[in-house]
């Protein structure tokens, strides 16, 4: 690392449950971005002293990050803002990033803990934004919420799984008292339906820069397994569901063998990316194992949805 080194800001705000899902989304991080200077921020109300201990350790074979655990509150009255299981009342630490984080730090990227990395991500950071309160990727499911927020006048529907967000005009323009304000007086809104997501759409929609869907990919909807940030938003998650908690954890696991290595961390590493095929009533899942200096080689995998275990890895 040198003094012209790129560097990351990137955020996280988890609960216990989430901890060891965001293990397995900080490590294909590090393992993506080892050019980049990455400093970490976990966001977290009561974080056991275990779990803060293994997302530490995470960092140990990368000496081009550093993580830093801040622990905050949330008030108890935004739970009544919270309608899909999938929406724990961390969601809304996103919005404490421009009071909680260094003043020095101008722009962070928050991302939620479902998430794989699977590419270097430095270009996506170095977003300019200019005037813009954050950049963004068009949610899959955006024409449901578009109806929903059409009093409001919400044109363009974001994702807020993945937010490049732009601190120091947030700070600089006081935005975050309108925020707080907003949520307050309408914490039973029959509109409002994904929460802070909602929140930032209705106020910010029109200071929102657009990204390409690479930055964002709805592991639900998207069979392309060429973006840079994959997103296993909603239901089911891979660490619960059939076939995909195999994957997922197959990647968890041999990234959490790989790092007892500190001469050679991750010797190789598991992607994976899994789509259903309604019509035969079967999940495809597409393997991807990389060894360095990154050859490849693909395997697609069918098998029946009533199948609940399979045994892929040994």
């Amino acid at each position: 690392m040198t003094a012209n080194t790129p560097e990351m800001h990137i955020a996280f705000g988890v609960n216990d449950t989430y901890a060891e899902p965001l293990e397995t989304c900080i490590t294909s991080l590090l393992w993506h971005n080892q050019n980049s200077r990455i400093y970490l921020y976990v966001l977290h109300e009561s974080l056991s002293p275990e779990n803060r201990k293994s997302l530490a350790e995470l960092t140990a074979p990368f000496p081009n990050s550093r993580i830093s655990f801040i622990q905050t509150s949330i008030p108890n009255e935004f739970n009544n803002l919270l309608k899909h299981s999938t929406i724990t009342k961390e969601t809304f630490l996103r919005f404490s990033l421009p009071t909680l984080l260094p003043t020095h730090v101008d722009k962070a990227l928050y991302l939620d803990a479902d998430i794989v990395i699977n590419g270097p991500i430095q270009s996506f950071f170095d977003t300019p934004l200019q005037d813009h309160i954050l950049a963004a990727t068009p949610d899959a499911y955006k024409e449901t919420y578009l109806s929903l927020l059409k009093p409001y006048g919400v044109q363009e529907y974001v994702n807020a799984g993945v937010l490049l967000l732009n601190l120091k005009v947030i700070r600089e323009e006081h935005l975050l008292p309108e925020v707080y304000r907003f949520i307050q007086a309408n914490l039973h809104n029959p509109h409002i339906k994904l929460a802070d997501q909602d929140v930032i759409n209705i106020l910010w929609h029109q200071r929102t820069l657009i990204q390409d869907r690479i930055y964002n990919m709805d592991m639900r909807k998207i069979s392309d397994k060429t973006g840079l940030i994959l997103h296993y938003a909603g239901h089911p998650k891979p660490w619960y569901e059939m076939g995909l908690r195999n994957f997922y954890w197959a990647f968890y696991d041999k990234m959490k063998e790989a790092l007892k290595n500190q001469d050679n961390p991750f010797p190789f590493l598991v992607m994976h990316q899994t789509f259903l095929d309604i019509a035969s009533g079967t999940e495809r899942v597409i393997i991807k194992i990389i060894i360095p200096p990154y050859q490849a080689f693909h395997r697609t995998v069918i098998f029946p949805l009533s199948m609940m275990m399979l045994d892929l890895f040994y």
